[in-house]
């Protein structure tokens, strides 16, 4: 599992005090299965930089997650490795989790448009999935809106709640409001399923590739142990912006690797 994620710019958080060290995670107690998103209820990052370095060194470590992004900014920060804990919940942190906070309010969630949940997918949970493969990529459970009732409660009040028996084992991607001793509700009504849907197509274009035979000119397009001949390369080729591997000998080479499909 890598540690630090490409892309993100570190942003670490230190202990108050005379002797200031940051703040790099508690242990995983428990296989990381989980991925938490919170929103931050604010308008940027600085604000919720803020919230975290006001209160470090206490609420057992601090409040900070492993991340912290901005969809209108288009920015990404980590603050924890992956490897370690984070300190954004009232309990658990330790339970196998990964978190993140993103810029903005649970009540507005819903109505946030397509093009922040593709980034979100693409350019945030897919990492995130990539460098900690044990999180499954589905959302257990849904994720409430206002409208539902009563949120801002611990289990059992809180509607969205996971009871403290299931907790352990309900894996994927998950919110704030299903963490059965916290009492906040965000990230409100997200629409996970497009974070979600995106992410998995933003990886299987990572996993993609076009191979190529300089000699004979031939080309296939490969994938999940898989590869299939193209009839119109050039017509491929015009709009293919993925990655791209060639060889004098690569018809040989393929029938080594791959299934063969057409």
């Amino acid at each position: 599992m890598t540690d630090w994620l490409d892309g993100f710019e570190q942003r670490l958080v230190y202990n108050r005090g005379a002797f200031r060290t940051p703040q790099l995670g508690l242990p995983h107690l428990a296989a990381v299965q989980k991925l938490v998103i919170h929103t931050t209820e604010g308008l940027k990052a600085s604000s919720a930089f803020a919230s975290y370095d006001a209160r470090a060194g206490f609420f057992s470590g601090g409040v900070h997650p492993h991340f912290t992004v901005d969809p209108v900014r288009r920015q990404r920060f980590q603050h924890v490795p992956v490897t370690a804990a984070s300190y954004s919940l009232k309990g658990g942190d330790q339970g196998g989790i990964i978190q993140i906070e993103i810029v903005g309010f649970a009540h507005t969630s819903q109505d946030w448009p397509p093009a922040v949940n593709e980034w979100l997918g693409a350019a945030v949970v897919a990492p995130i999935l990539s460098a900690v493969p044990s999180i499954p990529a589905v959302a257990p459970a849904p994720f409430l809106g206002a409208d539902a009732g009563l949120l801002a409660a611990p289990w059992p009040r809180g509607r969205a709640r996971i009871s403290p028996d299931d907790w352990p084992t309900t894996y994927g991607v998950l919110g704030h409001q299903h963490s059965p001793p916290d009492d906040h509700w965000d990230p409100g009504a997200l629409d996970v399923d497009a974070i979600l849907d995106e992410a998995a197509q933003t990886e299987n274009e990572e996993e993609m590739q076009t191979l190529i035979d300089t000699t004979t000119g031939e080309h296939w397009v490969a994938a999940a142990g898989k590869a299939r001949p193209l009839s119109d390369p050039d017509a491929w080729m015009s709009s293919w912006l993925g990655p791209t591997a060639s060889s004098a000998n690569m018809r040989h080479v393929i029938p080594a690797l791959y299934e063969i499909v057409t």
